[in-house]
């Protein structure tokens, strides 16, 4: 028979400029109702950081192998970008982008230890740091779909549920590109984008909330109509060189 758990992960969230550089740091604090804590998980981005292993920046190039099923315990998996190669880390921290905001996806695996319901807290995201913020499952992504902008709590009953993606659009003080909400070669309709002047556009796409491209073709009329109610995020890659994103909310 498998076990329920009771787990309380309490997040405490800091944006800070460190000699200069900005860096975003979450802490996870891992409990459960047997008084197992837990409290060696950190992510974020960071000036200095890279999404691979940054040995500098306290991520682990690998762990030991997991204590016993009874014990508290949870890792960051980071897979290099080019070999595709997987990490184990207590840390993940990745780079900012020369965008003004950015989508990073963490993957953290969970091993819960005893109890019987898994409670989940967090100190929340401002939205001076991200523009989203969300704890998924890594199945459907949507069975937990916690946002961590506007809750900081939540209780999953799901004993089945042990990994989850935290999602992110964190936002980039220092970046050379800017959200442009006043554009007006783009204008958006209740469920349509319309392009004024075509010719000065290299490349539009568009993302959804989860950073997954949606949409890549460059035509003067674009019908949103069938896409869900949410945020979107238009990117304008300009003829000038000059890159503008324009946010989308669809009600």
């Amino acid at each position: 028979m498998k076990k329920l758990v009771s787990l309380t992960l309490i997040l405490f969230l800091a944006g800070i400029y460190a000699y200069g550089q900005y860096q975003v740091k979450t802490k996870f604090i891992i409990t459960n109702e047997v008084d197992q804590t837990f409290e060696k998980l950190i992510f974020g981005i960071n000036a200095n950081a890279t999404d691979s292993v940054d040995l500098s920046l306290g991520e682990n190039y690998d762990l030991p192998p997991n204590p016993p099923q009874s014990e508290l315990y949870g890792y960051f998996q980071i897979t290099n970008p080019v070999s595709l190669e997987r990490t184990s880390s207590f840390t993940d921290l990745r780079g900012l982008e020369n965008t003004s905001s950015f989508y990073k996806k963490f993957s953290l695996r969970m091993q819960r230890g005893s109890g019987t319901r898994m409670f989940i807290k967090w100190f929340p995201f401002t939205t001076e740091q991200v523009d989203s913020a969300f704890i998924t499952d890594v199945v459907t992504e949507y069975v937990v779909r916690i946002d961590m902008v506007k809750k900081d709590s939540c209780i999953i009953d799901n004993s089945m549920i042990n990994n989850f993606f935290i999602q992110v659009w964190y936002k980039n003080p220092n970046s050379s590109v800017f959200i442009d909400n006043t554009d007006e070669n783009i204008l958006v309709g209740d469920n349509s984008i319309r392009i004024k002047d075509i010719q000065k556009i290299e490349k539009l796409s568009i993302y959804d909330i989860n950073g997954l491209e949606i949409y890549s073709d460059l035509k003067e009329n674009i019908d949103f109509s069938n896409n869900i109610n949410g945020i979107y995020f238009i990117q304008v890659l300009n003829n000038d060189g000059s890159i503008l994103r324009k946010k989308i909310i669809k009600l």
